[in-house]
């Protein structure tokens, strides 16, 4: 049930032709500059500055954007093209990695039950989804026996992780220390190249665009500070509340770890590899979870790897734990609590789809949010900060400035940058008052701050609500419009 719950949820948000969630606009952007042949990673201007992620995703939506299909639904496709491909793998490893012929089964049913609790980032345009996906084909390397077939598809599978989203290097990291465990030989051979790999070719791409990827992805992000107190709430609300099969998985693994009384081996089975592999991915994933859940709001993209991992993690320990028990009997019993455990994982995920579903009403709400803007000004000077051109791309061929990457840009500060500065275009377009007008969330104090002393909420407009299906809500927003009292 729950497998056709999210199946139906998903196909009903493939082609919405709008934002699921309040990052989707500037993903898209990403994607058209790769369809029109311009730079990812341009310097920063008033016009476009990229997210801080790594590029691969962009390149493989921009290609389907190419080919003529809408930005939404082919940033949506390469999402759910990583997912396929990491649960596809999962389904495998349980199968290689336990003998009952049925376990496999359990996989998609625990991943689907995690939907809603990663806040439908199964099927939104991120690039958690496809660097999960190579992510489990690392995995499913090291679980083979054949050094000269587990080396190179580990490299080709690390490099891609990378290329996809650069702070997973951390995962790969804590994947192959595991492996290290069982054979710490191949794990050398595996790492010299993997990350040799990554340090030619990251940083040779990077200077044949001059430097900026480089800029973005791995200069920029050092400026966000470790909040320690959000990364406590993340710890309890996160993998201790709902998202519980988590902490289960995590735990359970982390004791079969340290309770198996012989390491597996060069010479072990492919069962007891396996086993042994899933295990420390699983392990690994949440790690990556937990580090990168530091910020205070909700951002469970980040979780996705966890879920699936965790997911065939979990019916690998209960079918490993429940094997070492001595009669049959007992096994029988094993197995009738291992089901309820299963049953309780998925019954945890069971939701009303109805908040993750666009409707009718949210499109009406984008054409008159359009409308709206459009008693303003021609679309490029109506600047909608927090949704790049997700307003900018169905007006015409305009490109909208996201205020979400343009944070990460300068640090996460507007009053006091810690990162790099503001684009000078960009300021001297506040400073002229370019814009005609200005959309404002109204939680978005550091942008209030930033262009308050040119700029006004309009006294005659109207609080604006941009539906969003991501678990977030919609946020209430207003446009502001060029002060006229000589300030």
């Amino acid at each position: 049930m729950v497998v056709g719950l999210v199946a139906w949820t998903i196909s009903s948000r493939l082609s919405y032709p709008f934002e699921l969630s309040k990052m989707e606009g500037g993903i898209v952007d990403h994607a058209r500059r790769v369809a029109r042949g311009e730079p990812v990673y341009p310097p920063p201007s008033a016009e476009f500055v990229p997210f801080l992620y790594a590029p691969l995703s962009h390149y493989a939506a921009g290609g389907l954007v190419a080919l003529g299909i809408d930005g939404f639904r082919a940033a949506r496709l390469v999402s759910l093209t990583g997912f396929a491909l990491a649960v596809g793998i999962g389904i495998w490893l349980v199968a290689r990695g336990t003998t009952q012929a049925w376990l496999w089964a359990i996989v998609p049913v625990l991943v689907a039950a995690r939907y809603f609790d990663v806040e439908g980032f199964y099927d939104q345009a991120r690039p958690d989804n496809l660097m999960s996906g190579w992510f489990m084909v690392a995995v499913a390397a090291l679980t083979l026996r054949r050094t000269a077939v587990i080396v190179p598809l580990f490299v080709l599978a690390a490099t891609l992780v990378f290329w996809t989203k650069q702070s997973a290097l951390v995962l790969l990291l804590a994947l192959l220390a595991g492996y290290a465990l069982m054979n710490w030989r191949t794990a050398v051979l595996c790492a010299v190249p993997a990350f040799g790999s990554i340090a030619i070719s990251f940083p040779l791409y990077s200077w044949m665009n001059d430097g900026w990827p480089w800029i973005y992805t791995i200069d920029a992000p050092s400026y966000h500070s470790l909040d320690h107190g959000g990364l406590l709430r993340s710890l309890g609300t996160d993998l201790l509340g709902s998202f519980a099969i988590a902490s289960v998985a995590a735990g359970l693994g982390a004791a079969s770890l340290l309770l198996t009384r012989t390491r597996p081996g060069p010479g072990a089975s492919d069962l007891d590899r396996t086993r042994f592999m899933v295990v420390v991915a699983a392990v690994a994933a949440g790690g990556f979870a937990v580090a990168s859940r530091w910020q205070p709001i909700s951002v469970r993209n980040v979780l996705v790897v966890f879920a699936i991992a965790a997911s065939v993690a979990l019916p690998v320990v209960v079918a490993w734990g429940i094997e070492q028990l001595g009669s049959e009997e007992r096994r029988r019993t094993a197995w009738n609590l291992g089901l309820l455990i299963f049953c309780a994982a998925v019954m945890g995920g069971i939701r009303n789809p109805a908040s993750f579903v666009p409707t009718a009403e949210a499109v009406d709400q984008w054409r008159d949010f359009r409308r709206a803007a459009a008693t303003y000004g021609p679309p490029e000077r109506v600047w909608v900060s927090l949704h790049g051109s997700a307003f900018g791309a169905a007006a015409g061929d305009v490109m909208h400035l996201h205020s979400g990457a343009l944070y990460d840009y300068v640090g996460g500060h507007f009053g006091e940058p810690t990162g790099y500065p503001m684009p000078e275009d960009f300021l001297q377009r506040i400073e002229r008052q370019y814009y005609d007008a200005i959309l404002v969330a109204d939680w978005d104090d550091r942008l209030e701050a930033l262009i308050g002393d040119r700029y006004a909420p309009d006294p005659g407009g109207e609080t604006i609500r941009i539906p969003a299906y991501s678990g977030y809500g919609a946020a209430r927003e207003r446009f502001w419009i060029p002060r006229r009292d000589g300030a």
